[in-house]
């Protein structure tokens, strides 16, 4: 296997593992402390892979940038968190992560839904299915 696939499957297995600490993180109630752990693990998984393997990756998620901007968006300049991530902030199209130097290496990647699971809206009812009758005074 090349460098570059080696980075690149990489990679794709920090994007699941932090889609899936997003996922969990999302889940938590406001104020519930193992938000900050979580947030922690999010940007040491992030560090290490974009320190270890960042130069030799030729393609990989948006998401990864969008979720580094978004930490150090809410971290001092110690890199310390100064207040908690917003994770429903996060996307592939997000803004931030044009100025970010491994932007060029996100050019070209397409992901068909999102990894990060969202709690599901519910859904209006569709206009095309009938509302029953109301039943009439004499019935």
């Amino acid at each position: 296997m090349s460098s570059s696939a080696h980075s690149n499957s990489k990679f794709s297995l920090i994007t699941d593992k932090v889609c899936r600490l997003i996922t969990r993180s999302n889940k938590l109630k406001v104020g519930d402390p193992a938000a900050k752990s979580l947030a922690h693990e999010i940007a040491m998984a992030l560090a290490t892979a974009f320190t270890q393997h960042g130069n030799a990756t030729t393609l990989f998620s948006p998401l990864l940038l969008s979720c580094a901007t978004e930490l150090r968006d809410k971290s001092g300049p110690n890199g310390r968190l100064v207040t908690l991530p917003d994770w429903k902030a996060i996307s592939e199209v997000d803004p931030r992560i044009k100025s970010h130097p491994l932007f060029p290496k996100i050019v070209g990647y397409h992901q068909a839904t999102s990894p990060i699971a969202t709690p599901a809206a519910p859904q209006p009812p569709s206009p095309l299915t009938p509302t029953p009758a109301a039943p009439t005074p004499n019935s």
